[in-house]
């Protein structure tokens, strides 16, 4: 058998580890320095266009990320989580209930997932019903919660893809409006 040393696959691992850093604390190293890089681009581009880099918000989305790796993220700074997915993200929640950690639903959402959703989520991104509207707000009052909520449309008005026509969105905000609760 070679020495892994040797390999330079692993020969950062296998320095690390000798120095005596676990492969949690590798994973967590390895995810800071990939931020640090997100953050540099996001920096770099926004000084390109004079935008201030504190108004722009990162979101990883955690899809077929596992718990421990989520855990090496927020060791590096991660507090706001997004996934498509509801019943992953709720168990996500609950394995990290442990932290102060937000959790945002991407994607179409089934009506019959609003329950889900109302329980934990801080924010959905991709309403696009009026009927889903509804229930999620029956269940957030059941729940005594609140969820911040923003529109999907659709503006390349591409059948595959989710999301209000431009000429609905309107119409659905003025029907939302008188459900808003403040």
């Amino acid at each position: 058998m070679s020495d892994p040393a040797s390999s330079p696959c692993y020969a950062h691992e296998f320095e690390d580890y000798v120095l005596g850093m676990s492969p949690a604390q590798l994973e967590a190293r390895v995810i800071a320095e990939r931020l640090a890089a997100v953050r540099a681009r996001i920096a770099s581009a926004c000084a390109r266009v004079g935008r201030d880099p504190g108004s722009v918000r990162l979101l990883p989305v955690t899809k077929t990320v596992a718990v421990a790796r989520l855990r090496a993220a927020v060791a590096a700074g991660c507090t706001t989580f997004a996934e498509n997915k509801v019943q992953e993200a709720q168990q996500k929640a609950c394995a990290l209930s442990d932290l102060d950690l937000r959790w945002v639903i991407v994607g179409h959402l089934q009506r019959n997932k609003a329950r889900v959703v109302a329980r934990f989520a801080h924010k959905f991104q991709a309403l696009d019903r009026l009927k889903l509207a509804d229930a999620l707000q029956r269940r957030l009052d059941a729940e005594d919660r609140s969820l911040d909520v923003l529109v999907q449309i659709n503006t390349s008005e591409e059948a595959s893809k989710f999301g209000l026509h431009p000429d609905d969105a309107l119409p659905l905000l003025r029907a939302m409006s008188g459900r808003i609760q403040t």
